[in-house]
């Protein structure tokens, strides 16, 4: 009586993709034989599913359409550093089933991998892995570099394999190191940073935080990811931020280029008001008529993009894809949004470098008058 698992899945899998377990048996010729297949989500059974043989003495199990729905989902952080739980432990417990009456025989359960709330497509999922050995900052901006708004969110996450520091190196105009901030080394697994300039005036040294042009971050040994303020004089800058493939967020400013609208629906009755003078009824006109008892705005918008080569367009263009948008307004002021751009194109390879992209919205929420 022995079990087997012929193949596991990466060390950590994005839970919106195939996490496939192979599994053998060398008492397959049993009678009634299958096999029970537990998954364990952070050291609790989750569910219990029952899997034939399929090839030779072989079966598989697919459990991402298990613990897809149990994970918490990515959110927005105020902290300056947050140890996020969007990961959790993923084992699978598979128990051999034989025998008249049927019995539970030999048990194995697998090694301990990790499932963290993402989605990649197809392509990227078949190239990509998540074992890593290093750092990875989970974002595919071009570069390794975002336009930031002071005052506005910066959201970045990254994955490591061991407790590390990370390191803030700020700018001034000229490329000079004004301060440098190194955090407790506490950094491990799967932490998210908001480096917010209000979060960042508390661990900047500097005497006025308005002399800071740009500021990088790094992790341990990983990649620097630099942020650059938009210059003073842009004035009307509103931020873009989406969740991205990776189960964190992404944004892009929009400067100058935001457009509102608003659609009104109404609601109302129409009375006739009046009285008698004599034989005669006179209407009172300044009352009669339609009158609205309460009117629901809906507010929606367009936001055209500045110039792009093709290699940040196609990075940009993933906020369509996104179930969850948020737009920074220029107080700073965030609002859910609905992207309702129905289509999109990437547009690859082309002669002339510059793209602009239009993007319709409409916000989550309606305002609504004074109800009479």
């Amino acid at each position: 009586m022995a079990i087997t698992f012929e193949s596991e899945p990466n060390n950590y899998n994005p839970s919106g993709n195939p996490i496939t377990y192979v599994f053998s048996s060398d008492q397959t010729g049993q009678a009634n034989f299958s096999f029970k297949v537990e998954t364990i989500l952070n050291g609790s059974a989750v569910s219990e599913d029952r899997v034939f043989v399929e090839v030779s003495n072989r079966a598989h199990f697919d459990c991402s359409p298990v613990v897809i729905n149990l994970l918490q989902k990515p959110r927005l952080t105020t902290d300056l550093e947050t140890n996020m739980d969007t990961i959790y432990t993923l084992q699978l417990r598979v128990t051999e089933l034989y025998g008249d009456p049927v019995s539970e025989e030999a048990t194995l359960t697998s090694a301990t991998q990790y499932t963290i709330a993402a989605s990649l497509p197809n392509d990227d999922w078949k190239l990509f892995t998540f074992n890593y050995l290093n750092n990875k900052w989970l974002t595919d901006v071009p570069s390794n570099t975002f336009k930031v708004i002071e005052g506005q969110d910066v959201i970045a996450a990254i994955l490591t394999n061991a407790s590390q520091s990370f390191t803030i190196n700020f700018y001034d105009s000229s490329g000079g190191v004004l301060d440098t901030y190194i955090s407790p080394a506490t950094f491990y697994r799967l932490r998210q940073l908001n480096l917010s300039s209000s979060n960042l005036t508390a661990v900047y040294g500097g005497v006025s935080f308005d002399d800071v042009a740009s500021f990088d971050v790094q992790v341990g040994g990983s990649e620097v990811l630099t942020f650059i303020y938009i210059e003073q004089e842009c004035y009307d800058v509103h931020s873009l931020v989406w969740l991205n493939k990776y189960g964190t967020f992404d944004q892009y400013p929009i400067e100058h280029n935001v457009t509102e609208k608003t659609s009104i629906e109404s609601r109302s009755f129409k009375k006739k008001y009046g009285s008698w003078a004599g034989d005669n009824y006179l209407y009172d006109f300044n009352n009669a008529g339609d009158t609205d008892f309460e009117k629901t705005m809906t507010d929606s918008g367009r936001l055209v993009t500045n110039y792009m080569n093709d290699i940040t367009q196609n990075w940009f263009v993933n906020a369509y894809e996104s179930p969850q948008a948020y737009l920074y307004d220029t107080n700073g002021l965030q609002y859910r949004l609905r992207i309702t751009g129905s289509s999109y194109t990437k547009k690859k390879g082309r002669f002339d470098d510059l793209i602009m992209e239009e993007v319709e919205y409409s916000k989550s929420m309606t305002r609504r008058s004074v109800k009479l």
